[in-house]
């Protein structure tokens, strides 16, 4: 912008340019946004960060421990979860163990017929034959 300066009976003494410049506030805008995304990436990676941890911990961890005791139970061994949280995973613990005891409990009683009826073949002296499906003795 430019300007005549003048005088108070009219000459004209000089010219005033003034030049307006927002390189400064720019440069500001700049590095102010930089450092925005910056602390944003930054938090980002954090809160990953942080939602994989607690993921492992509150999740994976649990699951985890679930499908081991899936194995001891194949084994034939009994199982107790330790479920005292009162979510999803807690709930699946505590119907895991009831299920375990239910399935020992069951091969328990089958064991025990299974004996009775071994004790009574074994004490009838007489033989027992299977006759399949087509007509012929089986081979047990």
């Amino acid at each position: 912008m430019v300007a005549p300066i003048v005088g108070t009976n009219d000459e004209a003494l000089g010219v005033v340019r003034v030049k307006w410049s927002l390189a400064r506030e720019q440069e500001a805008f700049e590095e102010s946004r930089a450092l925005i995304l910056q602390s944003a990436a930054i938090a980002s990676a954090l809160a990953w960060l942080l939602f994989f941890v607690v993921t492992r911990l509150v999740v994976v961890r649990p699951l985890n421990s679930l499908v081991g005791a899936t194995r001891h139970l194949e084994r034939g061994e009994v199982v107790e979860l330790n479920g005292r949280s009162y979510d999803e995973l807690g709930r699946l613990a505590r119907a895991f163990t009831r299920m375990a005891h239910a399935i020992v409990h069951r091969e328990q009683r089958i064991e025990a017929a299974r004996k009775d009826l071994q004790g009574l073949l074994d004490n009838m002296g007489q033989a027992i034959m299977t006759i399949g499906t087509d007509y012929r003795v089986g081979p047990r």
